[in-house]
């Protein structure tokens, strides 16, 4: 009898430590998109203009910035992660204070370990992760004269170490 109502005690415990964790967003949670209204979403770019200097300027961020957006969407176990690319004026240093805070009031926490910045191709793109439990949040950043390309991503810790398995960073 001890028996059945340590083992009942036991499963009882560990469901309430389950549900506890996974409604407070420690286990499997597809976070939102963060983004800010000063951003704007990718494929709206090219109808905007925020440099003020000349067009080449502008022609040539949106190549750039379409290089790295065609190359984060080739990557093998992408789709797994919710992510979306914008486009803003504001400086590196701003985006990431800004989702720092929102992600810090979350619960996430900043991970020196897991961010950085990683040469591709002719360009250094910026990174940056903030982890709750098995979930993260990556921000890609790279930033060209007046303007900064922005790769928000979320997802479970276990498909961005799928991610990484499959390239080099």
């Amino acid at each position: 009898m001890k028996k059945i109502y340590f083992i009942t005690t036991l499963l009882i415990a560990l469901v309430i430590i389950i549900s506890f964790l996974q409604f407070n967003g420690y286990l499997f949670n597809k976070n939102e998109i963060i983004s800010s209204p000063e951003f704007i979403n990718w494929q709206e770019f090219d109808n905007k203009n925020y440099n003020n200097e000349s067009e080449n300027n502008d022609s040539y961020n949106y190549s750039m910035f379409n290089d790295i957006t065609d190359e984060i969407n080739e990557i093998e176990g992408i789709e797994n992660i919710n992510y979306d690319i914008f486009i803003t004026n504001k400086s590196i240093e701003d985006i990431i204070f800004y989702y720092s805070t929102l992600l810090e009031e979350d619960g996430y926490s900043y991970s020196l370990e897991y961010s950085g910045i990683t040469p591709i191709d002719y360009y250094e793109l910026n990174y940056f992760t903030f982890i709750k439990g098995l979930n993260g949040v990556v921000i890609f950043l790279k930033s060209y004269e007046k303007l900064t390309w922005v790769c928000y991503s979320s997802g479970s810790m276990l498909e961005y170490q799928n991610i990484i398995n499959n390239i080099e960073l």
